[in-house]
Order: C-alpha cells, then sequence, then structure tokens
C-alpha cells in the first residue's frame, strides 16, 4: 500500500512541475540576438526600394534591379533560398510583408 501512495505522490508532483513549465514557457515572447537583430534592421533597409507584384495572397514577385525573389509566405520560401537557410526573414521576404501589412491571412 506504501509503494502505490508513493508512486502517486511522485506522479501529482511531476505532473505540478509539467504544469508549472508549462504555464510559464506559455508566457515567455521570442527574442532575436543582437546579431539577428542587426541583420534583419540592415536587410530591412535594403528591401525598402524593391518593387512587389502580387500574384496571389501569398506570393509575390520582388524586384530589386538586379535580382528577383519570388517569395511565398505560407510555404516560408524564398527563390533567394536565404529565408530557408538561416530562418530569418530576407530583405525579398521583408518587402513581402511590408506589401501585405494588412493582410491577415498570412499569419493564420
Amino acid at each position: 500500500m506504501h509503494v502505490t501512495v508513493l508512486i502517486e505522490f511522485v506522479r501529482d508532483m511531476m505532473q505540478k512541475w509539467f504544469h508549472d513549465r508549462w504555464n510559464h514557457a506559455d508566457t515567455l515572447r521570442p527574442q532575436l540576438t543582437t546579431w539577428a537583430t542587426n541583420l534583419l534592421n540592415e536587410r530591412n533597409k535594403d528591401s525598402t526600394t524593391f518593387t512587389i507584384h502580387p500574384a496571389d495572397w501569398n506570393t509575390f514577385l520582388v524586384k530589386d534591379g538586379n535580382n528577383d525573389g519570388l517569395v511565398n509566405l505560407i510555404k516560408r520560401t524564398c527563390s533567394c533560398r536565404e529565408f530557408q537557410i538561416d530562418s530569418l526573414p530576407c530583405k525579398y521576404v521583408l518587402a513581402a510583408l511590408c506589401a501585405c501589412k494588412n493582410n491577415s491571412s498570412i499569419f493564420a
């Protein structure tokens, strides 16, 4: 009888720990490192002069004069492949996001 009480106590304690950690993790917001913030700021400066041609609500052709970037916001892809490689938005993705800032369907 004592072993079952001990096992039940351990189970209750672990359940409480997981619940408390889940609640704590739910309150955290992801923050970028200084390096990533500086990189995104640099990419954002580059993207301000681009021309954006929407193909549909989620796909954009972004032209910068020299190169073009085909961006798909739902699939999180860009033809320059920077977005897929480092998981940070490239300058083409940032331009596309700026062009559709009022389109909440991309975040669904």
